[in-house]
């Protein structure tokens, strides 16, 4: 009606027709056919005689569990052409943890990044700047030199202003506030694999 005709491809004319279907059939996710067309395109590989495809399909289909019911259920067996998992004479799991202590300057730029990106933090980022302004007035807010020292000082200024405050009545400190103050554990689990 407000449209001239050639407006009207394809694409526009599917939307048209979409929300009759949605009302009609329900949500895609119920009549959505992506998953069976994935799974016909495993059973179309194992055709390997074109004449007879629905044979091979089926052959290779029981054959393939057949292989998983072997494997699963005789894992004491010596494997051909798979791997073994011994690593390096170890026989552990590649994906096993491990723990490894980060250097301190890691350690730091990694906390400074978490309170620097959190709300509740920012008041006490203002606070610093206007604490390192009054201490060293001949810098600006913009300088390199004042940017520098607070990065370098903001993390231990902030715990011992959160300890602080928490030794006065009524302190209002949140549980975040405390727990982001507070030293975390400098060793952490890391994964060959």
């Amino acid at each position: 009606m407000y449209f001239p005709p050639s407006f009207f491809d394809i694409m526009v004319h599917l939307v048209v027709h979409l929300v009759r279907e949605v009302r009609l059939c329900g949500p895609v996710c119920f009549r959505w056919m992506y998953p069976f067309e994935r799974f016909m395109k495993v059973l179309k590989d194992y055709v390997r005689n074109r004449n007879r495809p629905e044979g091979c399909m089926a052959e290779c289909y029981v054959a393939e569990e057949a292989l998983e019911y072997c494997s699963k259920h005789s894992s004491n067996l010596n494997t051909v052409g798979i791997p073994s998992t011994e690593n390096n004479g170890r026989s552990e799991p590649t994906s096993a943890a491990f723990i490894e202590s980060v250097t301190d300057v890691l350690f730091n730029q990694a906390h400074l990044t978490v309170l620097v990106n959190t709300d509740e933090v920012q008041p006490y980022i203002d606070e610093h700047m206007d604490y390192l302004k009054m201490t060293y007035p001949r810098f600006k807010k913009q300088d390199r030199w004042l940017q520098d020292k607070h990065m370098a000082t903001f993390v231990k200024w902030f715990q011992e202003q959160i300890a602080y405050n928490l030794t006065r009545e009524n302190h209002g400190i949140s549980d975040t506030l405390r727990w982001l103050a507070d030293k975390s554990n400098k060793d952490v689990l890391k994964y060959h694999a």
